[in-house]
């Protein structure tokens, strides 16, 4: 009886631990485990999984010990096999990878192994050997699925061009493979060829409009081309079947994956402010009443969590009250072209170019620098519009991007008119970001970075009334740019690097004003003053940012970290 009692009680452990990962609480699983493997330290179920999480986790050497003992004892357990290659890849011993699969082919020839020892040999640098490897596996696998694995690995280590051969191999074998077709749109896009990328995209969208992830490259390439209303468009379209509001008998299997709970207690605030504004308003939602009182008990509940931990995943039974709305396109407020123009007609736009050419550094004021219809359309439309779905920052403000919901024609024509009126300082560059991010009255904002454009055009939209302190709130800008040979990384990722760097330069401090735009040369370091606003959906700090032009080339890869 005991026995058993000891048994039920270690699978409940063991159960917690796992669900703990699922979770994304990896460190807190890790520790659970170790916990378990100190009572079981030949239990080789436990050991390949400690293994296999600490290798996700970025912990190879951890891992080594345990997935090792599993491999030398199961042979054929090709996950275990998977995760030790990649710990050694990891651990720089490629080498001991190559091996390893071939090894495991001895006795388990497979097309999932192959692949893998293709991987291993280019990571261990013998292109010649994967090449011969991989014509071999041509010849003894026939049709497109070995091309296609073939050229997916040749495009991951970087052999781009190499890829594009296989993925056209893989549609000689099957011209409608839609893996294949969507690889080689990718090769070409990433290879510069963005008039062929172009072709195979519309393709694709022609034949699967129901896919996001090719209405989003589609518009990329159309931006690319500075084509922002083609571009907006397949955003938008984009939008509207990934975030779509699911139906209640989808929520159950949704609730089931930790990836659809995760969010942040900022986050639901935000969301909940946004309903019972539409609510206000008397826009029209199903069921907007119960998901407001759903949002109400999630959020009594949550703020009972640890202090200053913000992100949070959501229970199955949290998750069916808001799950619904929660990161979810509930409505998308319109903020159409007008008439009129956007900007302000009254504002001398030839003499803010010159202004800002002869600056040094390369930064101008502006207030007034919307019409009064413009500034209030494009306010209403991000505090009702239900866009802000990046909740991952760590001040725990939102974001919302052109790629992913941010996006209007108002704001296409805004772009439009900049370019036209400044035509030697944004003519020649193109509308390469635009994001807003929104905060509430708790939050902090973004440490010092740098952007990876030309010309950075922050503008803010809430009323003056709502900021507590005038002489604050806006942006701070050092006159030193970031230097030409930092990666992206380093000017956005690395604040501490950053604020040595420029901590003997001077700078400028912008207030916050309604409808002021700050336009600056994108390179300069710059950060998020300090701000204190009143609570409250019409109160919170609402930025808008436009980067035109690139930064080098070719630019740094990433997401910029904007203002």
């Amino acid at each position: 009886m005991a026995t058993d009692n000891a048994t039920s009680d270690f699978r409940r452990r063991f159960d917690a631990a796992l669900d703990l990962h699922r979770q994304g609480l990896t460190g807190r699983c890790l520790l659970a485990l170790e916990d378990l493997l100190r009572q079981r330290p030949d239990d080789l179920s436990l050991r390949y999984c400690f293994g296999a999480i600490a290798v996700q986790a970025g912990d190879p050497v951890a891992a080594l010990p345990h997935l090792e003992a599993v491999v030398a004892a199961h042979r054929q357990h090709i996950d275990a096999a998977e995760a030790l290659a990649r710990a050694y890849v990891d651990t720089e011993q490629a080498a001991r990878a190559v091996q390893l699969w071939r090894r495991y082919l001895a006795h388990s020839p497979g097309l999932r192994a192959h692949v893998r020892l293709l991987e291993a040999l280019l990571a261990d640098g013998q292109q010649d050997h994967a090449r011969r490897e991989a014509e071999s596996l041509e010849q003894h696998i026939p049709g497109a699925a070995p091309r296609l694995a073939i050229g997916t690995v040749f495009h991951e280590a970087g052999h781009v061009e190499e890829a594009v051969g296989w993925y056209r191999r893989a549609l000689q074998a099957d011209p409608e493979e839609r893996h294949a077709r969507e690889h080689l749109a990718a090769a070409e896009y990433a290879l510069g060829r963005i008039d062929e990328a172009r072709v195979l995209y519309e393709r694709l969208a022609r034949d699967f409009p129901g896919d996001a992830a090719i209405w989003q490259a589609l518009g990329s390439l159309y931006k690319e081309q500075d084509d922002l209303a083609g571009g907006m468009s397949c955003y938008q379209r984009a939008m509207h079947i990934k975030r779509r509001m699911p139906e209640t008998d989808e929520l159950p299997l949704l609730a089931r994956d930790p990836a659809q709970r995760r969010t942040s207690v900022h986050s639901l605030t935000l969301e909940l402010e946004q309903l019972e504004a539409l609510r206000e308003a008397k826009v029209k939602v199903r069921g907007l009443d119960s998901l407001i009182d759903g949002y109400r008990e999630v959020l009594d509940d949550l703020r009972i969590g640890p202090p200053g931990e913000h992100k949070r995943t959501l229970t199955e039974a949290q998750f069916m009250l808001i799950g619904r709305a929660m990161h979810r396109l509930v409505h998308h407020e319109p903020a159409e072209r007008l008439a009129g123009g956007a900007l302000n007609p009254d504002v001398d736009w030839a003499a803010v170019e010159t202004d800002y050419q002869a600056a040094r550094p390369g930064l101008v004021v502006v207030d007034g620098f919307l019409r009064e219809q413009a500034i209030e359309a494009l306010r209403g439309y991000a505090l009702r519009s239900t866009i802000w779905f990046d909740y991952s920052k760590a001040g725990g403000y939102c974001g919302s991007y052109l790629n992913d919901g941010f996006g209007c024609p108002l704001l296409m024509q805004l772009a439009e008119e900049l370019r036209e009126r400044m035509p030697a300082v944004l003519g020649p560059h193109p509308l390469t970001h635009l994001w807003g991010y929104i905060y509430d009255a708790t939050l902090s904002g973004i440490t010092s970075h740098a952007d990876p454009a030309k010309v950075n055009l922050n503008f803010w939209v809430t009323p003056d009334d709502a900021n507590l302190d005038p002489d604050s709130g806006g942006l701070v800008v050092w006159t030193r740019e970031a230097p030409a040979d930092w990666d992206f990384q380093a000017y956005n990722n690395e604040p501490e690097a950053i604020d040595a760097f420029v901590a003997d330069s001077d700078k400028v401090v912008v207030p916050h004003r309604r409808n002021r735009v700050v336009m600056f040369n994108s390179s300069l370091v710059h950060r998020t003053d300090d701000f204190r606003f009143r609570p409250g959906l019409m109160n919170r700090r609402l930025n808008m940012t436009m980067l035109f032009g690139h930064r080098g080339r070719p630019e740094a890869g990433g997401t910029p970290q904007p203002e």
